[in-house]
């Protein structure tokens, strides 16, 4: 324990701190500071979306062992072993990783754990646990996990914390429990199953969270099942930006063949609750299964988010059309013949607003089928605006894959809600249902909510309403395209009064 009110600080400069197999390696004292002269180096040409270090003249690592980084700033006993940090009564202070590589990584159990009052991980410094390949009987049931438990986190700058699977056992959970959160310029949380081993689960507990051209994602692209993203926010959830080379930031889970041929695992759920949610100018949450030519992926995750008061979606990527839409937005999609059934969205809150070429979108482009929207909002529903007053910059890397892979290239981008399905085969998935309960729904100029199929059967449209419906020249339809398929039935249920200024 601490008798004083200011212990020393740590520090460690351009230090390599490697510990042998099992071991525990401590740093528990005032203000944390971990420093190098250099970021980690990354391998670029990794296989799998794996994050590979090739060198690091910062860094702390052990196999299949336990890493314990703890600051504080009052006095206390801090209990640290196998099971992680408690700081007790004592008071957090802060922590400084910056351009350093912490890493658990072996075929046993293992942990990282982060506790202090302010944590910054910045400058390409990276937070690893990894499971590596070997012995099936070590890697049933062992897990290495990353655990944080701060005030405030401050993540920047191509920061990245990652948990991947090797092996047949699973990779561990990511469980940070902070006020306010904030992720910025490529920095990313991840989660990855590589092997036939299921990635772990992304659990975040937060007052106030911003993730500004960053992400956090699970992926597979193995038979491994992807893991699930949890975040419970008392307040906000905001989203907003892009990457570098123009993926969205945001929420994404997906069950991706990365070859033109291969089988993959389950896609996650991504389970969101909190008081407000701000989806803006390219932010994205997406839930996809996405294969090439012959490969075959399972089904992807759902979206499920519980909002108690407001949801607002706006704007479009700035660089483009890639495998996540132009919208800002929310979506669950199957994409490539051989893709599983796209996942179901589901919104409840209390109002939603759509505006400037942001959608709620669930489709398919192959056999899989596509998944159902539901909103239930206790207020109203506008839907406004598209991207036409937005001009694009010159496409990144994932525009012009999506481009080069499924020769699309959509321009405008016109708010709406859509269901799905455009498979160019005989025997296309059919296109997901339509459920909304509000209170009032306004559609403008041109905004749609609408069902479109080509070879397959429509989804259907209900819409339930206790006042009013306004079609400001929107539209509200289902169509098909090809085939000997019928188009989906709208059902309008109890509106006190319908407005059609030009709508349909």
């Amino acid at each position: 324990g601490f008798l004083t009110d200011s212990p020393a600080s740590i520090t460690t400069q351009d230090s390599n701190l490697s510990l042998s197999k099992g071991k525990t390696l401590s740093l528990i004292g005032g203000d944390l500071d971990l420093i190098g002269s250099t970021s980690p180096v990354i391998d670029k040409n990794a296989p799998n979306f794996q994050i590979i270090i090739t060198s690091a003249n910062s860094e702390i690592s052990t196999s299949s062992g336990y890493i314990n980084l703890a600051s504080v700033a009052s006095k206390g006993e801090i209990v640290s072993n196998k099971s992680g940090l408690n700081l007790g009564d004592a008071k957090g202070g802060q922590i400084m990783i910056n351009k350093t590589f912490v890493s658990v990584n072996g075929q046993e159990n293992g942990r990282i754990s982060i506790h202090g009052k302010n944590l910054i991980i910045t400058n390409g410094s990276q937070i690893q646990a990894k499971k590596l390949p070997g012995n099936n009987q070590l890697n049933n049931g062992q897990e290495i996990s990353v655990d944080i438990n701060v005030d405030t986190l401050l993540f920047n700058n191509r920061s990245v914390i990652s948990s991947d699977s090797l092996s047949t056992g699973n990779s561990g959970d990511i469980v940070i429990k902070a006020g306010n959160m904030s992720s910025h310029n490529d920095s990313d949380i991840t989660n990855r199953a590589v092997s036939s081993g299921d990635s772990g689960n992304i659990i975040l507990t937060v007052d106030n969270i911003l993730l500004e051209d960053s992400g956090i994602a699970t992926i597979t692209n193995n038979s491994g099942n992807s893991g699930n993203i949890y975040i419970r926010a008392n307040e906000t959830i905001k989203i907003t930006g892009t990457f570098s080379d123009g993926w969205n930031g945001g929420l994404v889970s997906v069950s991706a063949v990365t070859g033109e041929n291969g089988f993959t695992g389950i896609g996650g759920d991504i389970i969101l609750e909190a008081k407000k949610l701000i989806v803006t100018n390219g932010g994205k949450i997406s839930s996809s299964t996405v294969v090439r030519k012959e490969g075959q992926s399972q089904q992807a995750g759902n979206v499920d988010i519980h909002v108690s008061d407001s949801i607002e979606l706006s704007g479009i990527n700035p660089y483009g059309e890639n495998s996540n839409g132009l919208g800002s937005g929310i979506t669950a999609s199957s994409i490539g013949i051989n893709a599983g059934n796209a996942g179901t969205i589901s919104l409840t809150a209390n109002e939603l607003s759509i505006t400037d070429g942001a959608d709620i979108i669930v489709s398919t482009s192959g056999k899989g089928k596509g998944g159902h929207i539901n909103l239930n909002i206790n207020g109203p529903i506008f839907i406004s605006g598209d991207s036409s007053e937005f001009g694009l910059k010159e496409p990144k890397i994932s525009q012009l894959i999506f481009q080069k892979n499924f020769n699309q290239d959509n321009k405008i981008s016109i708010s709406g809600i859509y269901a799905n399905s455009f498979g160019d085969i005989n025997d296309a998935g059919d296109a997901g249902n339509i459920s909304i309960k509000a209170n009032q729904i306004t559609l403008g100029n041109n905004n749609k909510i609408t069902t479109e199929t080509e070879n397959a059967t429509g989804g259907n449209i209900n819409i339930g309403t206790s006042t009013l419906l306004y079609l400001n020249s929107g539209q509200i339809t289902t169509s098909v395209k090809g085939g000997s398929s019928n188009g989906g039935n709208i059902t309008i249920e109890n509106p006190t009064f319908i407005v059609l200024n030009q709508g349909q």
